[in-house]
């Protein structure tokens, strides 16, 4: 709605969750730091871009299995992804 307060508030909001999650410590642990079964599962990857060229991630729930990992290490996964594919983004 092209408002700054908020926008600001937005955007300190998910910099302190960003802080509180952990995300610096969960991506210089590497990928080690997510299950390998996750990685396996084939339950988030990368499937090419979308018109303004941005990348896109896949994350099909039929791969989900709630009695394999804990919401944590799901969370872990997941956030693991999108900060790789963050980093994968193309200029602009």
């Amino acid at each position: 709605k092209w408002s700054v307060p908020d926008a600001f508030g937005m955007l300190v909001d998910a910099l302190r969750w960003r802080r509180d999650f952990g995300v610096r410590r969960l991506l210089e642990r590497g990928e080690g730091a997510v299950k390998r079964h996750l990685w396996e599962s084939g339950k988030g990857y990368f499937w090419g871009h979308d018109r303004q060229n941005r990348l896109i991630v896949v994350l099909p729930a039929r791969f989900h299995d709630r009695t394999k990992q804990t919401i944590e290490e799901n969370m872990a996964h997941t956030v693991f992804l999108m900060e790789i594919g963050r980093r994968m983004m193309l200029p602009g």
